[in-house]
């Protein structure tokens, strides 16, 4: 009953429900101990008290976010009789999102610009991998002709494995996820 309360009071103010979920790699994804500005950050102690097989899997070197959206601009796209679809289909420039002191002095002085957008609503690397996409896709009500969707099912296809990478993680095989179950029941009773 409270169910149909909730989704009858979602229905009366979508605004109200409206929210953007970020992605986060889980703990899963980061490497035990990295180094930032030549400070050591531990996540994990006593690696040696794992099995190998579990020493090996959170050791491993996964792809970051920063690495995918160079991986799309090398993809192939549609060739050269696309080039005006694609020019159509390029976003606002902004290499980097504004940190929040420029935001908040943009915002006083009434200078919201398209970056700044970019930068409230997109995570580091995301606008950057959404520009190489819409460079490699044909959208904006642009329709491939029929002999080449094959071609653009490939790009497509392509584009849809880096972009669930960035917002997923890379995936893991059946034997991974055995090992990474390992792994989570030995931290739990580490700690």
């Amino acid at each position: 009953m409270q169910a149909i309360i909730k989704s009858r009071a979602a229905a009366a103010n979508p605004v109200s429900t409206l929210r953007r979920n970020f992605s986060f790699y889980h703990n899963l994804h980061h490497p035990p101990f990295f180094y930032v500005n030549g400070i050591k950050y531990i996540n994990d102690y006593d690696l040696e008290e794992y099995k190998p097989q579990v020493q090996a899997f959170i050791t491993r070197r996964r792809v970051v976010k920063r690495e995918i959206p160079p991986k799309v601009s090398i993809l192939e796209d549609m060739g050269p009789q696309y080039r005006h679809v694609y020019y159509q289909q390029r976003l606002a420039n902004g290499e980097y999102l504004y940190d929040d002191k420029h935001m908040k002095r943009l915002y006083s002085n009434d200078g919201i610009n398209t970056q700044f957008l970019h930068s409230m609503w997109c995570e580091d690397y995301e606008k950057n991998l959404v520009d190489e996409v819409l460079q490699k896709r044909v959208t904006n009500g642009s329709v491939v002709p029929f002999q080449e969707k094959a071609q653009a099912d490939k790009i497509k296809k392509n584009t849809d494995h880096w972009l669930k990478t960035f917002y997923k993680g890379e995936p893991l095989t059946d034997l991974e996820l055995d090992i990474e179950r390992m792994y989570l029941s030995g931290k739990l009773s580490k700690n």
